[in-house]
Parts: C-alpha cells; sequence; structure tokens
C-alpha cells in the first residue's frame, strides 16, 4: 500500500498508447498510488464499449477535453495525455493554463516555438509538464547514468544509436497524421527521429552529460531524412550530434528494415565501453549487468511523488527541451527518389551521412544494417 493518497489522475484517449497507460493505471490503482477520476474520449461513437466499460466502473467520461479541463479543476493532479502529436503544444498549454499537471507522451512538441510557448506555460501556471520518454524510468538507463558519473567509462567520447524496425502500411494508416508533415495546417513531423525512436536519441543526450539528472545540449546538428515509405515525412534518419560536453551522438535508425534489430546504444568512454539494448531489457558494462523491469509504470509512479513531497519531477519539459533542436524545422531542400533535410548548415554540409540517396546502407557498432529508400518520385 502506498504511504500517500492516491494521486487523481485524468486519461485523455483510449487507443493506442492511450491504452498503456490505462494498463499501467490499472496496477497503481491496485497498489493504492493512483486513482483515475475521469477519462476523455472524444469519438465515443467509436469507442462505446470503453465508454460503457468506464461507466459501469464508476468513472466519468467526457466528450470535449475543454470541458473537462472546466469541470475538473481541484479534483484531477495530473492529466496523462497521450496525445496526437499536431496537438501536443496546444493541449499541454491548455491543461498548464487550467492548473493541472501533464503527464505528455514524447516528444514534447513537433517545433521549437510550440516547446518555448509550454515552458513559458509551466512558468506562469507553477504546474509542470513530464514528457514520457519512458526509458528515462528504466532501471539500466539510470544505472548506466550512474556508471557514466562514477568515471567507470572516463570521459565519454561516442555514442552510437542504431535500429532496424519494420512498419508495414498498416502502420501508417492507423491514423490520419502517421507519416506526415503537416496534418490539418499543423506540424507533425511524424517519423523515427520526432516519434518512433525518439526515446534512443534522447538515451544519448542522457548519457552524454556526466552529471545525474543532467541532459547534454546539441550544439551541432547535420542529418539526412529518407523515406521509402509513400509517404511525405521520413522513415529512415541518420543524424550527428554534438553536444556542449564535447561528446559525438551517430543516430541511424530506419522504419523501413528487411529485418528487426535494435536498439542499441554504444557508448564510447577513454576507459572503457558500454552497450545498452531493448532485446532482453538489459544493460550490460564490464563486469555488471542488470536487469531491467517495466518502464511505463515506472513512469507514473515517479511522477506520482512529486504530487505528494518536494521531490523533483522527472523527464520535466525543461530537460527534454534539449531535444528540440534535433528537429528539422524546415522544408526539404530536395526532394527525388528520397527526401533530404539538412537540419542545420554546417561546413560539412557537404558530405553525405549516407552513401547513397537510393539505397541506404549504414554501418553501426561493427555490423551492417541495410534499408531501402527507394521512394516514389514526387
Amino acid at each position: 500500500m502506498s504511504a500517500f493518497a492516491p494521486v487523481r489522475v485524468c486519461l485523455v484517449g483510449t487507443n493506442n498508447f492511450a491504452a498503456s497507460h490505462r494498463n499501467s493505471l490499472r496496477t497503481m490503482e491496485a497498489e493504492g498510488v493512483a486513482q483515475l477520476t475521469c477519462a476523455v474520449i472524444r469519438r465515443p461513437e467509436v469507442y462505446a464499449k470503453e465508454v460503457a466499460d468506464y461507466q459501469a466502473a464508476g468513472v466519468p467520461v467526457y466528450f470535449s477535453y475543454a470541458e473537462m479541463l472546466a469541470a475538473e479543476q481541484g479534483r484531477v493532479e495530473i492529466i496523462v495525455l497521450p496525445a496526437a502529436i499536431p496537438e501536443h503544444a496546444e493541449a499541454t498549454i491548455a491543461a498548464l493554463e487550467a492548473g493541472y499537471n501533464v503527464l505528455l507522451e514524447k516528444p514534447p512538441a513537433p517545433v521549437v516555438q510550440q516547446i518555448d510557448a509550454m515552458l513559458a506555460a509551466e512558468k506562469a501556471s507553477g504546474k509542470w509538464c513530464a514528457v514520457g520518454f519512458q526509458n528515462q524510468s528504466k532501471c539500466t538507463t539510470r544505472e548506466l547514468k550512474r556508471l557514466i558519473g562514477a568515471g567507470k567509462l572516463g570521459t565519454v567520447r561516442q555514442i552510437n544509436v542504431m535500429a532496424e524496425w519494420i512498419r508495414d502500411d498498416a502502420y501508417y494508416a492507423r491514423n490520419a497524421w502517421a507519416g506526415q508533415i503537416m496534418y490539418e495546417g499543423k506540424y507533425c513531423l511524424d517519423g523515427p527521429t520526432c516519434n518512433a525512436l525518439a526515446h534512443y536519441l534522447f538515451n544519448g543526450l542522457y548519457w552524454a552529460h556526466p552529471e545525474w539528472g543532467q541532459v547534454a545540449n546539441p550544439v551541432r546538428v547535420r542529418g539526412e531524412l529518407y523515406h521509402a515509405h509513400p509517404i511525405p515525412s521520413e522513415d529512415t534518419s541518420a543524424l550527428q550530434v554534438i553536444t556542449d560536453t564535447d561528446v559525438t551522438i551517430t543516430y541511424l535508425t530506419t522504419l523501413a528494415g528487411w529485418n528487426t534489430r535494435g536498439p542499441l546504444s554504444r557508448i564510447i568512454g577513454d576507459k572503457g565501453v558500454c552497450e545498452w539494448r531493448i532485446s532482453g531489457d538489459t544493460a550490460s558494462a564490464p563486469s555488471q549487468r542488470e536487469i531491467d523491469s517495466s518502464a511505463m509504470s515506472a513512469v507514473e509512479k515517479r511522477l506520482s511523488r512529486p504530487i505528494r513531497s518536494n521531490s523533483p519531477v522527472a523527464c520535466i519539459t525543461s530537460s527534454t527541451w534539449r531535444f528540440r533542436p534535433l528537429k528539422p524545422t524546415a522544408m526539404p531542400l530536395a526532394r527525388s527518389r528520397s527526401t533530404r533535410w539538412w537540419i542545420t548548415s554546417s561546413p560539412e554540409a557537404s558530405s553525405s551521412l549516407m552513401p547513397s540517396p537510393t539505397t541506404s546502407r549504414y554501418f553501426a557498432f561493427g555490423f551492417a544494417a541495410t534499408a531501402s529508400s527507394t521512394a516514389s518520385s514526387k
């Protein structure tokens, strides 16, 4: 049983990631840590069963987000907001201004200006918004941070991140904004960098700073984004990030893979090397291995503590702000059989991170991963 009263939570949505949050909240309710006070389901005609299930359990259901914000002030303490990416900034700011704390699904927002507005709303409201980079709650992620801070790897010089995932047409058909640059006049920038594999890029920034709780700031970024699927946005990303801690992060990921491999991160220091991978949920370092547990429930549990105590908020927006320069904020410079975006200009802008614009073959950690980047000509 919890030592404090359950934190009162509103869950927005019912499908996809909202379902994962609902499962976590069930566990937390059983432990006395949280109470699902209400839910928002904006398409009750589609999710009639879920509406009926909530109502049968005595959980009020709102069909309007704005109505919930007005009605639940003083009762709900955290809004769990696994919303569509184009809605992140607007929905978060509305919640903060109405007096709620927010657990927002990653990424914080598609573009820099929106994150700045979210930070301003946080400051003005006195509330907080935490971003659901749930890998930050994995015990392996945190233990590796301790190893780095203790100097077990020496000075970290390089972090390589690789993932080859397979996402078929059904993945991009699951909602209207999947694979889009813009949706209903709003930035979306859906892709491995801004959505599916964003966790692992943020992990790299986290490990690139030796101090506990601190995240390295990118000072120089270049990259190329490609697509193999017939979508406007990218499904294959190649980035190189130089941080203010003088760490080089290489991020090579695709959702158009031929096999499923990774994500795998290799942290290279001048005294040792550590690999972190999802497969088996293990993190390994010289003479050390730790088995991980589920991260999702840990996210909500870690956020329940600041409500009832003075403990710091995990993964607050101001720390994920470092993620913002890594997102492209301009339209493609060129589009042929692949989509290429320069994220920032630099003297190296003429040198490609990938050898070919039509077949991206990249090497990471001593093995090759191949991704087709053949795209429909536009």
